[in-house]
């Protein structure tokens, strides 16, 4: 091992060098997604144990049901208490990002909890994943491109510093850098709904609706030409996916992250 990666013997029997944090979320023991350790024994177990303390890394805890970006989640009994914990664990990045960029931190967390309860990714494929960290924010627009991914959109509307694909990946593996690119997307959303005479910074349904990205807006580009034809009052919906869980578990995520703390919040009416 280096400070930044492991060389490992692969499911085909190879030397195969990985990132440390691919290392630490899809080599760990008993992985039902990778074929290299599926079956590890104890000893394979305190090897991983001791190169992610070696690296200054905590050891990850996996339970069943929780996917794969939350691998450091601490440890609890349930995937619900997990990724609480985890949420809780982080609420200080969370709370930064939401006064950064005015979004409701209900939003940002309950996209994260939702990819990390209901899209559950047990292993990280390299190579093939259009995703990175919690949230599961996209890297690629599909796995045949790289295109422009709202990530990457964010970065040239001026929300984030310009990073290089190889630099975006390795931030968005990061949680605080990942909880700081979800809020810009989300605010980046947001200032697109506005031109449409819409404020949604304070309705946690309808900015993880755009951010889970739907086929009428699937990147911030969409969404300003959707939001030409789009007006308020017409009511914005949330998605059957992301948006609708968030909605019916607000009470589980406020018992997390608490309620908004941002002024826009205090005085919005959204539509």
């Amino acid at each position: 091992m280096t400070k930044d990666a492991v060389t490992v013997i692969n499911a085909a029997g190879f030397p195969e060098t990985v990132p440390m944090n691919e290392f630490r979320s899809a080599w760990y023991p008993q992985n039902p997604g990778n074929p290299a350790v599926a079956r590890a024994n104890s000893i394979y177990q305190r090897a991983y144990q001791e190169i992610l303390n070696r690296a200054g890394l905590e050891v990850s805890v996996v339970t069943p049901g929780v996917s794969v970006e939350l691998a450091d989640a601490p440890y609890a009994e349930t995937p619900e208490l997990r990724v609480k914990a985890w949420l809780v664990k982080y609420l200080p990045e969370i709370i930064a990002a939401e006064t950064k960029f005015s979004v409701d931190r209900r939003a940002i967390a309950g996209a994260i909890a939702w990819e990390g309860l209901v899209n559950v990714h047990t292993s990280f494929m390299a190579g093939t994943v259009r995703f990175g960290g919690p949230g599961k924010v996209h890297i690629r627009e599909d796995r045949l491109s790289k295109g422009h991914p709202p990530a990457e959109e964010v970065e040239g509307r001026g929300y984030l510093p310009k990073q290089s694909y190889e630099a975006r990946n390795e931030l968005l593996a990061k949680p605080a850098s990942a909880i700081t690119y979800i809020a810009a997307i989300m605010s980046a959303y947001a200032d697109a709904a506005s031109t449409g005479g819409y404020n949604i910074r304070c309705q946690p349904d309808i900015l993880t609706t755009f951010f889970n990205g739907v086929k009428v807006a699937p990147n911030v580009r969409g969404a300003y030409e959707f939001f030409k034809t789009k007006k308020a009052p017409e009511p914005l919906k949330p998605n059957p996916d992301m948006g609708s869980w968030v909605a019916s578990h607000l009470s589980y995520i406020e018992n997390a992250v608490g309620k908004p703390g941002i002024t826009q919040c205090s005085v919005s009416r959204g539509y």
